[in-house]
């Protein structure tokens, strides 16, 4: 014990350096000694070193948990800025680099990468995650599978609200931008407290646009979702003939096997065909509308006009607002065009004075030439400002009818107090 001590102000170095070696001796110096402070302070720290020193296993568990705690860090951090990409409908994915100069391979300008850099500035581990060849947990084949478990979890934790509620389903069928059909499904239910919610399920790709299998996809998504048929009380479609067909329609079937599921005519699909017919009839509002296309197609299809439109409302001053687009498949955009429309007429009427004297091209010129003539009639003034008017409300109305918490009654309480404005309008 004595001889491990490091350093020490005892006199005797016999225990401590040069060795014992008077053996006659021995017994007394043996006795003399351990009865000293010094030897007992010796004793005392190495018991004290020994009992403190951690095994190899120990100290390789340690290290081992030390590991797994930063590995676990990283991997929270990459899933966590998955959630957060997901959750803002950004995208992860971004060009892939081969650089075989460079170790950073890969997706370096996605917007996960992106993030996961910023992030490391806070996680350090992160930084040396990222650095590894493989085993990273950012493939494109392990970013899609984490978010199909999140997509999972969040439709079980929907589900679970839906245990005893009764439900309506809505369901409309669309064609998606890559050509192909799929199915917008949506529930709503009321809890015990009698709180409307709607919840959003997700979009389904159909096989066909039949009605048969329409009915096999909702009910594929029910029975997914553990919900049972027997507690709809609601189903709310547009009016398509494969939806709402009294022989042979989505409606038709489900009410053969739960006759309490009552449909309802979607009311926002019924109050733009309605917008549609009228304005049809009304052959003053029909070429009003007819005309704003031709002259949203000048303005915005061209670069050098738009510019022209621009410099032209700066010259004269002009606080309005731009040029809206009036699209022929949105139901609350008619309003903002024709207002956008009226708020520049003085610009659009000095544009195309212009555009006549700039344009060579004798159709272009032809076409400009027949919008302003419009401009100047007295029926597409009194169609712009009678439009103004008119589809304003049904575009507010739209707008409400829209919201997740409105109940069919209220819709049908504005439907009518809507139509009572509209009488009011008359002279």
């Amino acid at each position: 014990y004595c001889k491990k001590m490091p350093l020490t102000n005892y006199i005797d170095d016999t225990f401590t350096k040069a060795g014992f070696s008077n053996w006659q001796k021995a017994k007394l110096k043996f006795s003399k000694h351990e009865q000293s402070g010094f030897h007992k302070n010796a004793v005392e720290m190495v018991t004290k070193f020994h009992k403190n020193k951690k095994s190899i296993r120990e100290i390789l568990s340690a290290e081992y948990e030390e590991e797994r705690n930063d590995n676990r860090k990283a991997l929270m951090a990459i899933l966590t800025s998955m959630q957060f990409l997901s959750q803002q409908g950004l995208p992860l994915r971004g060009v892939y680099i081969n650089n075989e100069e460079n170790a950073e391979s890969g997706e370096l300008n996605s917007n996960i990468h992106q993030l996961l850099r910023l992030r490391a500035s806070n996680i350090p581990m992160l930084t040396i995650w990222l650095k590894k060849s493989q085993d990273k947990f950012t493939r494109p084949q392990i970013q899609n599978e984490v978010m199909e478990i999140m997509a999972h979890e969040i439709l079980r934790k929907i589900a679970s609200r839906f245990s005893g509620c009764k439900f309506s389903v809505m369901v409309d069928e669309s064609t998606g931008i890559s050509n192909a059909e799929q199915l917008v499904f949506c529930l709503r239910y009321v809890d015990d407290d009698l709180n409307t919610h709607e919840e959003f399920i997700g979009m389904h790709s159909l096989e066909s646009t039949s009605a048969a299998s329409i009915t096999n996809t909702i009910e594929g998504i029910m029975l997914r979702m553990s919900i049972q048929l027997k507690d709809c009380r609601g189903q709310c479609y547009d009016g398509a003939s494969s939806m709402a067909g009294c022989k042979t329609g989505v409606v038709t079937s489900l009410l053969s096997k739960e006759p309490r599921a009552l449909y309802t005519h979607c009311y926002g699909h019924a109050l733009n065909l309605a917008v549609q017919e009228t304005v049809k009839k009304n052959h003053i509002l029909r070429d009003t509308l007819d005309t704003i296309e031709e002259m949203m197609k000048l303005i915005k299809k061209s670069p050098k006009r738009e510019t022209i439109f621009k410099k032209v409302k700066e010259e004269i001053a002009l606080e309005s607002p731009g040029i809206h687009l009036l699209a022929p498949t949105r139901w609350i955009v008619r309003a903002s065009a024709l207002v956008s429309i009226s708020e520049n007429y003085l610009a659009l009427k000095e544009t195309w004075l212009q555009l006549k004297t700039e344009t060579k091209d004798s159709e272009m010129r032809a076409q400009i030439g027949g919008v302003e003539r419009q401009m100047d009639s007295f029926n597409f003034f009194f169609g712009v400002e009678l439009g103004r008017k008119i589809l304003n409300m049904t575009d507010n109305i739209s707008r409400t009818l829209q919201g997740p918490y409105i109940s069919a009654k209220e819709g049908q309480n504005i439907m009518q107090m809507t139509v009572k404005a509209l009488q009011t309008m008359r002279s």
